[in-house]
């Protein structure tokens, strides 16, 4: 199963994570604002308000925009699974600073602290995104089909075959006497996965009939056709068929915050993402949520897929599901 919930928390995540690398410097009387036109992002260009034309917005302290635009869309991020994932992005101060109070041109992170643990920083990803699914399909057969019926050949034909969205087909039964195509009736059924079932009724006779048959690429075979004189024939048919895969669409909401200062990391653990897990202290009584790059601790994720290809994961910290007071207190 493709976990693509653990690609968006992970990378995604990193996006935020890198806007702004230095190290903690001694803080001046002054703060520079992004205003004041001075303060850079991480590949040098001038930082301003409200949106740039990735989706940043660094004086709201969000990105709104594409998981590619996050990364200036970069040539890795031009195929499935990166493309087509819409992504939004929250974080607060301690996380990246809409100023720099520390002297240099840059945005400051976890400002005070000589890393984010304790520092209370936190981040929101809502990543949304569709894919054809592999599995969930259905069969457009809509057009006329030439069989070959009861040992003979294309000596049937289904016509004006119109089938909706919900498999339900509707058309008109013909069948070759002599040298002449001749109306036979018409034909109501249903499709469901490969089979397809047609109900025949012919006219004005009073005279009726049930085809039955597995549709693959551009024909149908294994056809069994039981009718009102008690008769059980076979056949086939070739036409057009269409494989349609259902679009499904997959959503991952997650918060993440910097582990309290007085947390303990029990790396043994493997977690959901591979780092081991976050607890209020050593004894482990109280699990916080599962480690990411070590500093950081994921306490809730909600993702779905309708179409259960990717797979989903759930969780909610045992401890709390809030943001905030997240610095020191771990109860």
């Amino acid at each position: 199963m493709k976990k693509i919930s653990i690609m968006i928390v992970v990378v995604a995540a990193v996006v935020a994570f890198n806007l702004s690398s230095k190290p903690v410097m001694a803080a001046k009387s002054t703060c520079t604002t992004i205003q004041s036109g001075e303060l850079l992002n991480s590949v040098g260009e001038v930082i301003t308000t409200g949106y740039d034309e990735w989706g940043y917005n660094y004086q709201a302290k969000m990105f709104n925009g594409t998981f590619c635009g996050a990364y200036r869309d970069a040539p890795w991020c031009q195929a499935l699974p990166y493309e087509d994932i819409s992504l939004m992005m929250k974080w607060n101060d301690a996380w990246l600073s809409n100023q720099s109070c520390d002297g240099d041109e840059l945005l400051d992170r976890h400002y005070g602290y000589s890393s984010y643990i304790g520092s209370g920083a936190w981040l929101t990803n809502h990543a949304s995104g569709t894919y054809l699914s592999s599995t969930d399909y259905y069969w457009d057969i809509t057009g006329n089909w030439m069989l070959d019926f009861n040992g003979g050949t294309d000596n049937r034909e289904f016509r004006n075959l119109v089938q909706d969205s919900e498999g339900n087909v509707t058309g008109e039964f013909w069948w070759l006497n002599g040298a002449d195509w001749e109306y036979g009736g018409t034909l109501v059924g249903t499709i469901t996965g490969d089979t397809l079932q047609l109900h025949y009724d012919r006219f004005p006779i009073l005279y009726t009939g049930d085809f039955t048959g597995t549709i693959g690429n551009n024909e149908i075979t294994g056809g069994t056709f039981t009718d009102s004189n008690s008769n059980n024939l076979t056949w086939t048919a070739t036409g057009t068929s269409t494989q349609v895969f259902a679009t499904c669409t997959v959503t991952d909401f997650v918060k993440i915050v910097a582990a309290p200062a007085d947390a303990f990391l029990d790396d043994t653990v493997i977690g959901y993402y591979g780092e081991g897990m976050w607890y209020t202290d050593d004894t482990k009584t109280t699990e916080i949520g599962p480690a990411l790059w070590g500093e950081f601790i994921v306490i809730q994720e909600i993702s779905s897929d309708p179409c259960d290809e990717y797979g989903v994961i759930e969780y909610m910290s045992p401890l709390k599901k809030g943001l905030g007071n997240w610095a020191s207190e771990t109860e």
